[in-house]
């Protein structure tokens, strides 16, 4: 964290939360093992049946409630895993076990022949790192590429991109996980059709992977044939999204979202989030009174199968809503998970501090900082800026439960078919209820929202003199200008502001021109890719000049881009600091 001069809004209080808002003994354990029981037993595939039931249940369970909702018939592109084969060709044919991805090209029934090659490292120990390969160095043209860890979207186009036939990862376990490959986030347009992989991308098991990497760094040769069938093309799908209003500011609202659709039955993932969800709507309703800011929760369909199409259609279908009145964006995925004992936060930074101290109120633990949203988790409202905020669970290392997976609590069993109801725990799932009603009553019942733009100043100057290679005063020096200011609004008592409505629409007002920049380079009517995504995007480019030639077309070329991204931060960041000085004066 930051230090400041300035505190918080409600910190105090924030640091003394405990169980009592929302009483332990009113969480039901009957009402969450009811949804896990049932949700154990479907597929939640995006666009089938048993997502049809489980939506079903979902408006059954609200009405009963007393909470209002929407369900809205809406139509999604999705990919849906058939099959997959993998055949080394020659004397030694054998066939192996393998999996499909979402977004994987079909093959012919011939599949597609082609020799090995490998070009990665042994990523067991962190099956996530993927950075980019040189394919200077190592030719994949018409070869059939081997690579490790989970696939990556973005290492996969570039490989594609490179000239491979196929592509072969190896799992990092004995378990085949499902994945989505593509880096298209949310529905293609007609600027981002092309980037739909044209590969066939499967994936082994580890010992088989193992063995085909072996035998080529001995130095043998080996070809094979790869199949499998994916089925991609438009789906029509549900998303059901309950309403609870709030007394004062009800057009402000907290967006609770988690996804609806799942791997086989995901129990963990995310069966438990959507049963944290209903009994979350469930005590909401009851305590409505207290909330002055209303909460929507969303149970998002398209999530794997559609690389977050459910919560990017909701960012285009109800923009006006996001960018007018949305607080901030909750995530709720893989609560519940057995042994996931270990709480960590994720938030931008105007939000560490309140995520921080609800963490600690509520469980004890005590975080050092918490990391930042990326291109995941359905984050579909960073463009939009809008601000989120939200809390993930781990297994401690050492358990028999820990495994080298990202989701689920990093569990050996994620997005894979062993994800089943013995998975979850309901003592723990319950905690993260209570938990998780803390957290939205943080942001919907305070009468000023609880922002630190200081802290997300603090964060921008250090990011902008890590950037090498391009001059960057005039962006620091309008930083630091609203810093200033920030530090004044963080110092302005509630009690000093006359109109609290006013006031928090002015915050939000901030929180877009700010996050829109910082963490976009789409903005916010645009989605950007599933990629490696740094903070200030748009000049993070500049790291490019180094590789460039002095004097060079290239070199100009990437200029005018820098310069022009270096304006639209540039508005960002006035529009802040113009909205700060207007509150100021009405505080005063």
């Amino acid at each position: 964290m930051n230090s400041k001069t300035g505190t918080v809004f409600l910190l105090a209080s924030l640091l003394s939360i405990t169980a009592d808002s929302v009483c332990a003994q009113e969480t039901s354990r009957e009402e969450i093992n009811e949804t896990l029981d049932l949700f154990a037993t479907l597929d939640r595939i995006s666009g089938g049946e048993d997502e049809r039931t489980a939506n079903a249940y979902l408006r059954r369970k609200l009405s009963e409630y007393g909470v209002a909702f929407d369900s809205y018939d809406i139509e999604l592109f999705l990919s849906r895993p058939i099959d997959a084969g993998v055949q080394v060709l020659g004397p030694d044919s054998r066939v192996f076990d393998a999996i499909n991805h979402a977004f994987s090209r079909s093959t012919p029934v011939e599949g597609v022949e082609g020799e090995l090659i490998y070009i990665g490292r042994n990523m067991t120990a962190d099956p996530f790192d993927a950075p980019l390969i040189d394919y200077e160095e190592i030719d994949v043209r018409g070869k059939i590429v081997l690579d490790d860890g989970y696939p990556a979207p973005y290492r996969a186009w570039a490989t594609e991109q490179a000239g491979a036939l196929a592509q072969i990862f190896i799992n990092p376990d004995n378990q085949l996980h499902n994945m989505t490959v593509t880096t298209v986030w949310g529905a293609p347009t007609p600027e981002t059709r092309h980037r739909i992989p044209n590969n066939p991308i499967v994936a082994l098991k580890r010992p088989d992977g193992d063995g085909l990497r072996e035998r080529l760094q001995s130095g043998e040769k080996i070809h094979v044939r790869v199949t499998g069938q994916v089925d991609t093309r438009w789906v029509p799908t549900e998303l059901v999204v309950a309403r609870i209003e709030g007394t004062d500011e009800p057009d402000k609202f907290v967006l609770v979202g988690g996804h609806l659709d799942s791997w086989h039955e995901g129990v963990t993932d995310n069966a438990t989030g959507n049963a944290a969800m209903l009994e979350m709507a469930r005590l909401l309703q009851q305590h409505r009174g207290k909330l002055r800011r209303s909460v929507r929760l969303a149970w998002w369909t398209g999530h794997s199968p559609g690389r977050y199409a459910g919560s990017s259609w909701y960012a285009d279908h109800f923009y006006a809503d996001l960018s007018r009145g949305a607080v901030a964006y909750v995530n709720v995925d893989s609560p519940g998970t057995r042994s996931g004992t270990l709480y960590r936060g994720t938030n931008m930074a105007e939000l560490e501090d309140v995520n921080l101290a609800v963490i600690k109120a509520m469980t004890g633990q005590e975080l050092e900082r918490t990391g930042r949203p990326g291109k995941t988790a359905d984050e579909a409202f960073v463009g939009i800026g809008v601000s989120s905020m939200r809390m993930s669970k781990a297994i401690p290392a050492g358990s028999s439960d820990r495994g080298t997976a990202d989701g689920s609590g990093g569990s050996w069993w994620w997005h894979a078919r062993t994800d089943s109801r013995d998975k979850a725990d309901t003592n723990l799932l319950m905690k993260d209820v209570e938990l998780l009603v803390a957290m939205v009553n943080r942001l919907a019942s305070p009468a000023i929202i609880p922002y630190d733009y200081a802290d997300t100043a603090d964060e921008m100057l250090e990011k902008l003199h890590a950037i090498e290679k391009y001059d960057t005063s005039r962006l620091v020096a309008a930083v630091r200008s609203f810093r200033t200011r920030a530090l004044r609004l963080t110092k302005v008592n509630e009690s000093a502001v006359s109109d609290p409505i006013a006031w928090n629409t002015g915050l939000l007002r901030i929180g877009r021109a700010l996050n829109s920049v910082y963490y976009s380079t789409s903005g916010p009517y645009d989605q950007d890719s599933n990629e490696l995504i740094p903070r200030f995007p748009g000049i993070a480019r500049a790291a490019e000049l180094s590789e460039l030639a002095p004097d060079s077309d290239d070199v100009r070329f990437l200029g005018v881009r820098l310069l022009r991204e270096e304006n639209r931060i540039m508005e960002g960041i006035q529009t802040a600091i113009d909205t700060a000085d207007s509150l100021l004066a009405i505080s005063d």
